[in-house]
């Protein structure tokens, strides 16, 4: 399956999960953010629960819901997910020091699309 996705330049939100809270790996600015790919390690040697889902503080949308992850395990999430302005991409892991390397890939909104003036990074 291949797609064609419009937009800015490719980004990636490198986090480490450090606890156990639901942690927002990505929030959309006001143009909305296109995900294209979530990669999660596993770097403990536990056995976590991971959710992948996306939020807007009264809405959540799960993708993956306390899913386990053997140890070491590396879990690739190629599905596209699209943030609208105010929803954010959350990741949690069940382990308490959280224990979990995440890498989200993603387009950069691209103003000139979006009817808006562009800026370059770093000065919006």
């Amino acid at each position: 399956m291949s797609y064609n996705v419009l937009g800015g330049a490719l980004q990636t939100a490198p986090v480490k999960l450090t606890n156990s809270n639901p942690t927002v790996v990505l929030a959309a600015d006001r143009a909305g953010t296109t995900v294209l790919s979530i990669v999660c390690t596993e770097t403990g040697g536990s056995t976590p629960n991971l959710t992948i889902a996306k939020t807007d503080g009264t809405t959540t949308i799960y993708y993956r819901n306390a899913k386990a992850m053997t140890a070491k395990e590396t879990v690739v999430f190629e599905t596209i997910i699209v943030l609208k302005n105010t929803w954010s991409l959350q990741i949690t892991s069940s382990n308490p020091a959280g224990q979990v390397d995440v890498d989200v890939t993603y387009l950069a909104p691209d103003r000139t699309a979006q009817g808006g003036q562009f800026m370059p990074l770093g000065q919006r």
